[in-house]
């Protein structure tokens, strides 16, 4: 770890995870939007009623997420690197960018899959 831009972002992760969850939890509470019958069974329903339903949503969000993000940035690390030692730096850096694009847009990605699903916007069955 001698890399000092990888320490800053092995410390900074965490707390900008972290800062996402509750930021997620703010925005779906502020939208007025109802939880699931699938995600908040009868007893969470009775008992911690919308605050327990909120946190299965973004639990399934953040999971959703975490294996988008993992699974675009081993893909995106593959290209950049068969990028950079095919055609070199430009194109790889061009490559990275568009790499860092396509992770910073997952979690919105998923947060407009997961309402659009919710308000009952199946085109599907």
């Amino acid at each position: 770890m001698n890399d000092p831009l990888l320490v800053v972002f092995a410390l900074t992760f965490p707390v900008l995870l972290g800062v996402t969850i509750l930021l997620a939890i703010v925005v779906w509470r502020g939208s007025g939007l109802e939880a699931p019958d699938v995600l908040a069974p009868p007893r969470a329903q009775a008992r911690g009623g919308r605050l327990l339903g909120d946190l299965r949503i973004v639990t399934v969000w953040l999971l959703l997420t975490a294996v988008t993000v993992v699974g675009a940035f081993i893909v995106g690390f593959a290209l950049v690197h068969a990028l950079l030692f095919a055609f070199g730096q430009g194109v790889a850096t061009v490559a990275l960018v568009g790499s860092g694009i396509v992770l910073a847009a997952v979690p919105v990605a998923w947060g407009l899959v997961i309402r659009h699903h919710l308000r009952g916007g199946r085109s599907s069955r």
